[in-house]
């Protein structure tokens, strides 16, 4: 269920992105695509948050403990904010806006209330 709804914001970004940031120019195709990229590795990195605990809606608890986990976590972000920002002709991105950022990481956050959601739900 939840590639559902990162297939709904990658879909919702390459429809109406344009429109929704005011995108306009010779760079507006480069800066969207920048965006979706960037929503869809804060997806994954949600996702891997809520994917933690499989049955437990508290999936931070105890994640502190687990160095591994957040350096990887840590090491994807600082990487996602290096290819973006520093990296654009070698990696085909454009720098974002702090609201793009925000926007990006915020579609990636809200993957988890979806997924603590769908714990909820009773299987048999």
């Amino acid at each position: 269920m939840d590639s559902l709804y990162q297939f709904v914001i990658i879909w919702y970004l390459q429809t109406r992105g344009k429109a929704v940031f005011r995108l306009e120019g010779p760079d507006s195709d480069l800066i969207l695509n920048t965006l979706i990229f960037n929503s869809f590795v804060f997806c994954q990195v949600f996702n891997e948050i809520s994917s933690r605990e499989m049955e437990k809606i508290n999936v931070f608890k105890g994640i502190l403990k687990n160095y591994v986990f957040v350096s990887v976590l840590a090491c994807t972000a600082i990487f996602q904010i290096i290819i973006v920002e520093f990296l654009g002709t070698f990696a085909n991105t454009a720098p974002l806006s702090w609201q793009q950022w925000l926007v990006s990481v915020f579609f990636g956050f809200l993957g988890m209330p979806i997924a603590a959601a769908l714990k909820m739900i009773p299987v048999s």
